[in-house]
């Protein structure tokens, strides 16, 4: 797998001690996986610097336990041809899901074919807790925000966020290439951020069906520094809250390992448009609108192993994303300061503690909204 192959350095794979062996059952399969369980408490809330509107819009206090993630992947080996198949649980999405499902024809000098559902080349951070520094993910959307009528479909999932993530998780075809200094991939699949299914279309007619692309490089430079980037285009036809889409996105980030401490930045850049449909119910006509955004983002990581068993990881990440004609909101900006500590029992039990604070603006037409978000965390990793 191409994500984090460069990222996660040895010094943190030896503080943390956590690891997923195969359990082998015959030559043909083997199996790995984790278990992941948290305690979190949330304190957060929106307000208005206006003085018409000046106030609380929304509060967020939360205290949460829960199993977070259940994953088994199942692995697969016949000569030439590997498949993985990765069965998950998560509590937000209340069931048992197919997270990737893919399989890949090995050619001759490190290149490789792949076709199925799998996640994307592009991110530093991992997309599983047993890859990540701390428990919270860098460009997170705060709780409080959800309460506030101008900012909840912003992080709709699947389609609609005007504020998108790093791509995640879609189904195509991909080449990658590695050696021991350079990983090269280029996918081409059936989206990227805002649809499912878009090659085929829906039957429902809310997909008009498109492409996406993603191509990704890293390259080993010595001494400690290692390079990666990537970028990522989708163009699709209409769904059911837009009548087009097209969007980019470029990534990219730099490692430092030395001795005990592992050092990263990133940073992305992305523009999305969307052409609109507004239906008025007052006249029942059609306005057609659209919604252009731009949106930058990035991060500052510094961990440091102290011990075999232990670290410590300080992150500073922001998101500053310009919006033109979505409803009346026109900038998102939060920034983000993170604190974690990393502690192995075991080579399979790990435990992991974090501090983070959010702190952030949004302006519109009416009123300027200014929001924050104090987030305390324990999560205690299993793998196996």
């Amino acid at each position: 797998m191409m994500k984090n192959k460069i990222a996660l350095a040895s010094v943190y794979l030896a503080a943390a001690g956590i690891s997923t062996a195969e359990i082998v059952i015959n030559e043909f399969l083997s199996f790995e996986g984790f278990v992941d369980m948290s305690y979190a408490h949330t304190d957060g809330g929106v307000y208005s610097n206006d003085s018409d509107e000046a106030g609380q819009h929304g509060d967020d206090s939360d205290n949460r336990y829960a199993i977070d993630q259940v994953e088994i992947s199942w692995l697969f080996g016949f000569d030439r041809v590997t498949a993985q198949l990765d069965l998950e649980y998560e509590e937000d999405d209340a069931g048992t899901s197919v997270d990737q499902a893919f399989v890949t024809y090995h050619l001759d000098h490190g290149g490789a074919l792949t076709a199925g559902r799998y996640d994307s080349m592009l991110g530093f951070e991992a997309f599983e807790p047993t890859g990540l520094y701390q428990v919270s993910r860098a460009y997170g959307f705060p709780k409080a925000l959800a309460q506030d009528g101008d900012f909840d479909d912003m992080v709709v999932d699947g389609g609609g966020s005007v504020v998108f993530p790093l791509p995640g998780t879609n189904q195509g075809v991909k080449y990658t290439y590695t050696t021991d200094q350079t990983t090269f991939g280029v996918s081409v699949q059936d989206g990227v951020y805002h649809y499912a299914d878009r090659l085929g279309g829906s039957d429902a007619g809310d997909d008009g069906g498109g492409y996406g692309l993603e191509v990704a490089c890293g390259y080993n430079l010595g001494n400690g520094w290692a390079l990666f980037l990537g970028a990522a285009y989708e163009d699709g036809d209409s769904t059911a809250f837009a009548e087009s889409a097209e969007s980019y996105l470029v990534n990219g980030y730099v490692t430092f390992e030395a001795g005990a401490w592992l050092l990263a930045a990133e940073l992305n850049y992305g523009e999305s448009e969307l052409g609109r449909v507004a239906i008025s119910p007052e006249t029942t006509q059609v306005a057609v609108s659209d919604l252009q955004t731009s949106t930058i983002s990035g991060l500052l990581l510094a961990n440091y192993a102290y011990t075999q068993q232990a670290s410590v990881t300080g992150r500073f990440s922001f998101v500053d994303a310009d919006v033109d004609d979505y409803r009346d909101l026109d900038a998102y900006r939060a920034v983000q300061y993170t604190l974690a500590h990393n502690y192995a029992f075991t080579d399979n039990l790990r435990l992991v503690a974090e501090v983070s604070y959010i702190d952030g603006e949004g302006d519109d037409d009416r009123d300027d909204l200014e929001f924050d978000e104090l987030l305390g965390a324990v999560e205690l990793i299993f793998a196996f």
